[in-house]
């Protein structure tokens, strides 16, 4: 169902961080990382197999969300460090919301702004990746936009379309906001007024730079509109 479809290689190295935190060996993620690290685009079997196997090994039903907490800008290839590069948070989510495919080109992506704020969407067009997918990658990006401001700014409201975990409170306790479940898409909503936070690390003219390479990057796949009125 999901033949086709892509991650970056560079997230390999997320699963590689997490695996040696954790003191198992899977020789799986050892071998991808050698193989396909440094590559621009990884299949979806690769990724979802490699978290299945890592879920197995690891006694947590919300293992995703451990993993998706690990992300630093090296695991999310260039449009990681060309977010941290940005003035402040809104800027940053809008670059990554033109460049997430980038990231995570498995399903179709749109972005809704209001009164409300910013909510990024991820539909079900090819299908449900499963909870372990979405999950390591809603944590990943939640931590992500943390460690670009180092404020504990959380999400309004997030949701999944997968079905309701035993342990709810888990969800609620790691994303300090509701947490929903067997919604139609995926939503990550954050209020509108922390658009305008400062980041830490914001450089115009490496920003420019790699905005230039993500572009080119971007330019090879095939084309989406991302941004809905």
């Amino acid at each position: 169902m999901f033949k086709g479809l892509f991650i970056t290689g560079s997230m390999l190295g997320l699963l590689g961080d997490f695996v040696q935190e954790q003191g198992i060996s899977i020789p799986e993620v050892d071998e991808a990382i050698v193989q396909y690290g440094s590559q621009s685009r990884v299949s979806f079997q690769l990724w979802s197999g490699l978290l299945e196997k890592i879920s197995v090994a690891v006694a947590d039903p919300a293992v995703g969300l451990a993993i998706g907490s690990r992300v630093v800008p090296r695991h999310v290839g260039v449009l990681g460090y060309l977010v941290l590069s940005c003035q402040n948070l809104g800027e940053a989510l809008a670059r990554f919301a033109r460049y997430q495919r980038l990231v995570y080109d498995v399903n179709p992506f749109n972005v809704r702004v209001d009164e409300k704020g910013m909510e990024f969407r991820w539909g079900i067009d090819y299908g449900k990746p499963g909870a372990l997918v979405d999950e390591t990658s809603i944590a990943a990006l939640f931590s992500f936009l943390h460690r670009l401001t180092n404020q504990p700014l959380n999400p309004s409201f997030v949701s999944f379309v997968n079905p309701k975990p035993a342990n709810v409170k888990i969800y609620s306790d790691f994303f300090h906001c509701p947490v929903e479940f067997d919604d139609k898409i995926t939503r990550f909503r954050f209020p509108i007024e922390y658009l305008s936070v400062p980041l830490l690390h914001s450089d115009t003219t490496l920003l420019d730079l790699l905005s230039q390479q993500a572009e080119a990057l971007l330019a090879v796949l095939p084309k989406a509109d991302v941004f809905e009125e």
